[in-house]
């Protein structure tokens, strides 16, 4: 039953997780199939530039909430089949889920696998998990974007910096839904970080030739 308890997690959290945000909405309020501008990317910062900033924030909401929901969603599976969440499988199955979310948010199977670059699904794990690295995600993503003013070196700065303080004893107080801290929820972090670096490697490159895109509303 946990087998079938984990697939089952695992398929909704990508098919949420693949719910294309930025195009409905692009398409739906103005017309626009945001692939077709801008970066040609569906997340959270290609629509503000395009569709403008109301409907950027809108956009990263949703994809942070969908995280969220990924969470909700499999915990109540889960206890729907039997797995107490003071189990390790209970975890595991938390973890796979919210994994398959980012790579749906990332690779959609709504919108021809174009995604966005993983940063509001991790934004949107860490919320749904973790207390005090939500409290850190906001102190180093928010920093960081106010010093160097470029969100992808904010997003990756973020994640790397919040795996490596998840390895932190203390940080098992803030952990929310029965999610235990242990190694897993660590080795978690540390693969998003990772992948969601891979998603950025373009804009790694920009910034290494000192070409990257700088915001402009943050002073």
């Amino acid at each position: 039953m946990e087998i079938v308890a984990l697939v089952v997690c695992l398929v909704l959290a990508y098919l949420i997780g693949s719910i294309p945000t930025s195009l409905l909405i692009g398409k739906i309020f103005f017309q626009k199939d945001i692939r077709q501008y801008g970066s040609g990317n569906l997340g959270g910062t290609n629509a503000g530039r395009v569709l403008g900033k109301k409907a950027g924030v809108v956009v990263i909401t949703i994809d942070v909430l969908k995280s969220v929901l990924v969470i909700v969603v499999s915990r109540w599976i889960l206890l729907m089949f039997g797995i107490h969440e003071t189990t390790i499988w209970f975890t595991i199955s938390l973890m796979v889920a919210s994994i398959g979310s980012v790579i749906g948010h990332c690779y959609p199977i709504f919108a021809g696998f174009r995604g966005g670059k993983a940063v509001a699904s991790f934004a949107g794990f860490i919320l749904s998990t973790n207390w005090i690295l939500s409290l850190a995600f906001v102190m180093v993503f928010f920093g960081m974007l106010k010093w160097k003013k470029m969100v992808s070196l904010a997003s990756i700065t973020m994640s790397i910096t919040l795996a490596i303080i998840s390895l932190l004893p203390w940080v098992s107080m803030g952990m929310l839904f029965g999610i235990g801290q242990g190694w897993w929820y660590s080795l978690t972090l540390f693969l998003l970080s990772f992948f969601l670096i891979y998603r950025h490697r373009e804009n790694i490159e920009r910034i290494r030739r000192k070409t990257e895109r700088k915001i402009t509303w943050m002073k």
